[in-house]
Parts: structure tokens; C-alpha cells; sequence
């Protein structure tokens, strides 16, 4: 995971503050949308095989 971030550091180190913080709140949303995804579809696992 981090090995995919490494180029967008590298690009974020010669970019503007505000696509930073743009393209943090974004991975943030990500991340926070692929965790809720994610713990859907064990509850739904879970329920299927229970």
C-alpha cells in the first residue's frame, strides 16, 4: 500500500499545499468508504453461512 503512495508523495513535494490537503481528505474518504465496504460484507458472510 505504502509503495503505491510513494509516487504521489513525490509529486505532492513539488505541488501545491491545497492539492495536498485535496487529495488527503480524498484518500481519507476512501479509506473510511473501503472500511465501512468491507465490514459490510463480512456482516453479510457472516450471515450467510450463519
Amino acid at each position: 500500500m505504502v509503495g503505491l503512495l510513494t509516487p504521489y508523495c513525490t509529486i505532492l513535494q513539488t505541488s501545491e499545499t491545497w492539492t495536498y490537503v485535496i487529495l488527503k481528505e480524498m484518500a481519507k474518504y476512501l479509506g473510511d468508504f473501503l472500511l465501512s465496504l468491507s465490514e459490510t460484507l463480512r456482516e453479510r458472510s457472516e450471515r450467510h453461512y450463519f
